[in-house]
């Protein structure tokens, strides 16, 4: 989930955020995704895991928008009620919101849906776990000053034209 410094986003664009609530964010399917190569061949389409994490990345953004890009480890660590339906195909644009339904100290819990064209991709409810970053640091190279610059940076980025609240 965690993409420093990796070409793992899924999230192109926030539309709406307000602050420990919820978030609106688009990601648009590029033919070029190296993914659609495989899934499946003939028929390509963004495979569920990659729309889960569209949403996992949606929720992350408002946590560390909420905690004023507090550098942390945000780990996946339970997922239900999944439910899949709309196909995703290069060329559609991926609507994901995200409400929080409850938060405290460590762990974070949401419930999101995707759309395409309105019509429902993805219903899930899931949580976020909140870990100090001393464990991973040294593997990703940077201070905790520079990790909170880069989220901010790439925030920025993705952000701004959204209603921000």
């Amino acid at each position: 989930m965690e993409v420093i410094g990796l070409p793992f986003h899924f999230v192109d664009r926030i539309t709406s955020i307000v602050r420990n609530r919820s978030i609106t964010t688009q990601r648009y399917l590029s033919s070029t995704e190296q993914y659609l190569k495989d899934h499946f061949p003939g028929f390509p389409v963004m495979p569920g895991v990659l729309i889960l994490e569209s949403a996992v990345q949606s929720a992350s953004w408002l946590l560390r928008y909420s905690d004023e890009f507090d550098p942390c480890y945000l780990g996946l660590t339970e997922v239900s009620n999944v439910k899949f339906g709309q196909f995703v195909k290069p060329g559609d644009s991926l609507e994901i919101k995200a409400d929080l339904i409850s938060k405290d100290s460590g762990s974070s819990e949401f419930q999101a849906r995707a759309f395409v064209n309105s019509k429902t991709a993805l219903r899930v409810r899931f949580r976020l776990k909140k870990r100090p970053l001393r464990d991973t640091n040294e593997r990703w190279g940077k201070t905790d000053k520079e990790l909170k610059d880069l989220y901010q940076k790439r925030f920025r980025l993705i952000a701004r034209e959204a209603a921000l609240s």
